[in-house]
């Protein structure tokens, strides 16, 4: 089993156009904390030393892997109940996952869905009650492994559902999200390592953002 804690800090901004005028708004500040549970259903097992050494060998060739993870979004981000905008959701959302890893040489190919299941936001944007949908999620990822820890990849991902309502209201603000990206990762230390990527984001729906994101982050195995 693998336990994840992942903590971001964001500075974001906004610009669209407010009663026909530019309008521009930025937020600094803590995301929500993500706490995720993974574990393999098959292929991979736990192993140490020799033992991983020999089944590495055995599986040179080709393997695949079947995982299932649950993450847990707290509601610990940055928020302010009478903005629209903010980097913290006020809420909880659970997100079951499931994924398929096939590897063959230095090659993995990546298949993955997972549902976002929102509790409601009692305290949005004036005191009022929001709800959203479960969001459906699937990525397809290539990546190629130069060596242990150093590696590339690109990926592309659709996302759809989450339509909210207000204080029971429907909204037309169904998502519908188009995503690709390259990322890279680079092993400085054997437990430590650091990787960066951009990610593209265009919206299908009639309501929605385009999105371009620079990621750097750091790992720590032990």
């Amino acid at each position: 089993m693998r336990i994840d804690l992942v903590q971001g800090y964001r500075q974001a901004r906004w610009q669209g156009l407010l009663d026909g005028q530019s309008a521009t708004v930025s937020r600094t500040g803590l995301s929500d904390t993500v706490l995720r549970l993974s574990t393999y259903l098959v292929g991979a097992p736990p192993l140490k030393g020799e033992e991983f050494k020999e089944y590495r060998k055995s599986v040179a060739g080709s393997e695949t892997i079947v995982g299932t993870g649950i993450a847990l979004h707290l509601p610990t981000g940055h928020y302010l109940d009478d903005k629209l905008l903010n980097l913290g959701s006020n809420r909880f959302t659970i997100r079951p996952q499931l994924g398929v890893v096939h590897n063959r040489g230095n090659w993995s190919m990546e298949l993955s869905g997972a549902i976002w299941l929102f509790t409601d936001n009692d305290d949005f944007f004036g005191g009022k009650h929001l709800e959203n949908d479960p969001l459906f999620t699937a990525q397809a990822h290539l990546v190629y492994n130069f060596r242990p820890g150093f590696w590339i990849g690109t990926g592309i991902g659709y996302g759809g559902g989450a339509q909210s309502s207000v204080d029971g209201f429907e909204n037309s603000d169904r998502v519908g999200n188009l995503l690709w990206g390259v990322i890279a990762g680079y092993p400085i230390t054997p437990k430590f390592g650091i990787k960066a990527g951009y990610i593209g984001m265009r919206a299908q729906e009639r309501v929605g953002a385009d999105l371009d994101t620079v990621t750097v982050g750091f790992s720590y195995a032990w």
